[in-house]
């Protein structure tokens, strides 16, 4: 058997339907174990113990009040007399 036979020979059984077929699944299926592999869950995140805080009493209510929240206003115009 002479190297081109050889050759011929290996090109004609690579090329079958069967052989291709089989590769293409063991590529996926080392593909998809590789993933498993590498898959990292992320851990659960460790809910704190909430906090209870008491709304402050002197603080005014939004929405009440002269100014209430409005930082561009001017002074009042009887000051400036």
């Amino acid at each position: 058997m002479g190297m081109d036979v050889l050759i011929q020979l290996i090109k004609d059984v690579l090329r079958t339907k069967e052989v291709i077929g089989v590769a293409i699944a063991v590529v996926f299926y080392l593909n998809f174990i590789f993933f498993i592999v590498r898959y990292r869950k992320r851990p659960k995140p460790v809910a704190a113990p909430k906090r209870r805080s008491k709304p402050a009493a002197s603080a005014p209510a939004a929405g009440s009040g002269d100014d209430a929240g409005d930082s561009t206003k001017s002074a009042p115009e009887d000051a400036a007399e």
